[in-house]
């Protein structure tokens, strides 16, 4: 058959289902020639566990998070956007630090209150593995504050929501029995989190875990649909790559997730999309892309895929802070090119210094006594993530009367030192 007249006739089967998961129709028994039908007559519905069969001889709890972290009480009504990302273990490095760093950052604080970003941390070993208590560690110290505010949210699904058949499904492309694996559990790990917040927000934006954001990225999704609010779209496109910044409306989640389960054997996400929309008039694509790609080493043992958006420009590599009180600074560290640490300081840039050596200092003498209630120093950023201090820098700190400096905290293994005091220090 002919790809347009494939493409006609699959159209309004498409549109059917759309239809019948947004307008479910009530069950009840039939009545044929005035006779009530019994209900052992009555036909059965398929439901969305008769697409992932192995859930059938687990128990409920299988169907709802092991573990979760962050204050939902906040977040009693549904916000504006909810950002799903997943993520798993990596071989060789992982980027979701650098990812939240990037996404929470280009929000301004009234974006703040209309965006929920949920992380589903996906290990078929179980929520108690190494791999999800390490994640969880991390970001609780990464972002106390955004956790506690509702801004984030963590999830972690239960073991039995993975088929025990993944490592001996049939191979589909010539696939390895890896691949196989790998990329079934992914179907599985973004439907969970799709299920998850398809009752928490307007629209939902999928992401990875190992990209950037343009600063003020929620203006130009909100620009955006505005723009195409006549269209008839199940998809806007903010990136071209794979399955990254792609935005549904949230009442739409029921029929992505159902037509994934439908094929989640069989082929990748993506893959997925391409034959979801095969008539082409349902997405529409955002340019320029508003979401780069900054991952290297995938999380399939091997791969290596350097993928960049061409039309992204120029990424953001720091978060600007400009209430900084006034300090004289100064550091025996040798400053690369312009990147010096006033500038830093006074957020119009970030601070690069050539490889620090035993005894290396920075330095801030505030110029006037402060209430000290706590602070925050970040190192390293997406493209050189390795540029950091790590646990062998620390920091200390001079009160008003004491003689001399005493060391308060250290650095993280990832680069990061952060610090609240339990009352506001001198």
């Amino acid at each position: 058959m002919p790809a347009l007249g494939f493409r006609q006739k699959l159209r309004p089967m498409i549109d059917r289902l759309r239809y019948q998961v947004m307008h479910p129709l009530p069950l009840a028994p039939y009545r044929v020639v005035g006779l009530l039908l019994s209900e052992s007559v009555v036909l059965s519905v398929p439901t969305f566990i008769d697409f992932l069969p192995h859930l059938y001889t687990v128990s409920g709890s299988a169907l709802r998070p092991a573990l979760t972290y962050g204050n939902d009480s906040l977040r009693l009504s549904k916000t504006d956007f909810v950002i799903g990302i997943p993520t798993v273990a990596r071989h060789n490095q992982s980027y979701l630090l650098p990812t939240l760093q990037s996404l929470i950052g280009g929000l301004s604080s009234e974006e703040m209150k209309m965006v929920t970003i949920v992380v589903l941390i996906a290990d078929d070993a179980g929520p108690y593995s190494p791999f999800v208590k390490e994640q969880c560690d991390s970001l609780q110290s990464e972002f106390p504050s955004e956790l506690n505010s509702g801004l984030l949210r963590i999830i972690v699904p239960p073991r039995e929501w993975y088929s025990p058949d993944l490592y001996t499904l049939p191979a589909t492309f010539n696939d390895s029995p890896e691949r196989m694996r790998w990329r079934t559990k992914q179907n599985l790990d973004y439907m969970f989190l799709m299920l998850y917040c398809q009752r928490r927000g307007e629209y939902y934006l999928q992401l990875e875990d190992d990209v950037i954001s343009k600063a003020g990225f929620i203006k130009r999704v909100k620009e955006f649909i505005a723009e195409n609010e006549a269209e008839d779209w199940l998809m806007l496109e903010f990136s071209s790559l794979g399955f990254i910044g792609k935005l549904f409306r949230s009442s739409d989640l029921t029929l992505l997730t159902q037509f994934i389960a439908l094929f989640y054997q069989v082929k990748p996400v993506d893959w997925l999309l391409d034959l979801l929309f095969v008539t082409k008039l349902h997405r529409i694509r955002c340019r320029p892309s508003i979401f780069q790609h900054i991952g290297v080493h995938s999380s399939l043992a091997g791969k290596v895929q350097k993928l960049r958006e061409r039309d992204f420009g120029k990424a953001q590599l720091f978060i600007p802070h400009r209430d900084n009180p006034p300090a004289k600074i100064t550091t025996s560290l040798k400053t690369y090119m312009l990147y010096d640490l006033e500038s830093a300081y006074g957020g119009e840039n970030y601070y690069w210094a050539l490889s620090p050596v035993a005894n290396d200092y920075i330095l801030f003498e505030f110029y006037s006594i402060i209430n000290l209630i706590g602070f925050v120093v970040r190192t390293g950023n997406p493209e050189h993530p390795s540029d950091i201090l790590n646990g062998s820098a620390e920091v200390l700190l001079k009160k008003q009367y004491e003689p001399k400096p005493v060391p308060v905290a250290q650095f993280s293994e990832r680069g990061t030192v952060r610090i609240s005091f339990n009352q506001p220090v001198k």
